[in-house]
């Protein structure tokens, strides 16, 4: 049978002659020792100002200085006023059925290309809406988004004997405009509830505002 070697065996020379009560005072000195060490390092971090902490967040809701254009307290302004307004709709209110609405992505007609970030304007307008509405609505999803979830997940022919789904009786539509200036833009975000069985105009209002570039 194998046996283990003694502790004593495995210590350096100098402390495997040592008596434990020697032993005990260079382990606690050695502890001591490190608990220093690690105090003059933390104390040099912050003279440095090598503090470590956690990122800083800056709130959803504020204005960040060094950015231009739309930020996010705008994306949360114009879809809290937006759906505000909606739902307070005689419209809506006074309906003896949800209204199936059907929010369409931004039309960008702004100088930044990157129009997708846009899509977050629609994203939170859906959430907000869903979640203040109290079942005076009903949200149906973009008709060619459907298509495609349809045949990525049902079985069968493409496009072929899938349900229809519900049909909206409203669009929801958002179009982002820029007037671009030498040092500021100004921003128009607008909003339009049409019916999509007779072409008319429910609602419409916009949000603007003026930044810097």
């Amino acid at each position: 049978m194998r046996r283990c070697p003694s502790p004593l065996v495995s210590l350096p020379f100098s402390q495997a002659k040592m008596p434990t009560f020697f032993l005990e005072q260079n382990m606690m000195r050695m502890q001591n020792g490190r608990a220093l060490l690690l105090g003059v390092s933390s104390l040099l971090l912050v003279a440095g100002g090598c503090v470590v902490s956690e990122p800083s967040r800056v709130p959803v809701d504020a204005l960040v200085d060094d950015n231009g254009g739309l930020q996010a307290k705008d994306v949360q302004a114009a879809t809290d006023r937006f759906a505000t307004a909606l739902l307070a709709l005689p419209r809506i209110n006074t309906s003896d059925h949800k209204l199936a609405i059907v929010v369409i992505d931004p039309v960008n007609q702004t100088t930044d290309p990157y129009s997708a970030q846009y899509n977050v304007f629609s994203n939170r307008l859906k959430t907000v809406l869903s979640q203040k509405s109290d079942g005076r609505v009903q949200l149906i999803t973009n008709r060619n988004a459907y298509r495609d979830l349809q045949n990525q997940e049902l079985d069968g022919p493409a496009g072929a004997g899938h349900p229809a789904g519900v049909q909206p009786e409203f669009a929801l539509t958002l179009t982002i405009n820029e007037m671009p200036n030498r040092a500021t833009s100004y921003y128009q975000v607008n909003a339009a509830l049409t019916g999509l069985n007779d072409r008319t105009l429910l609602w419409n209002d916009t949000y603007e505002i003026q930044a810097e570039r």
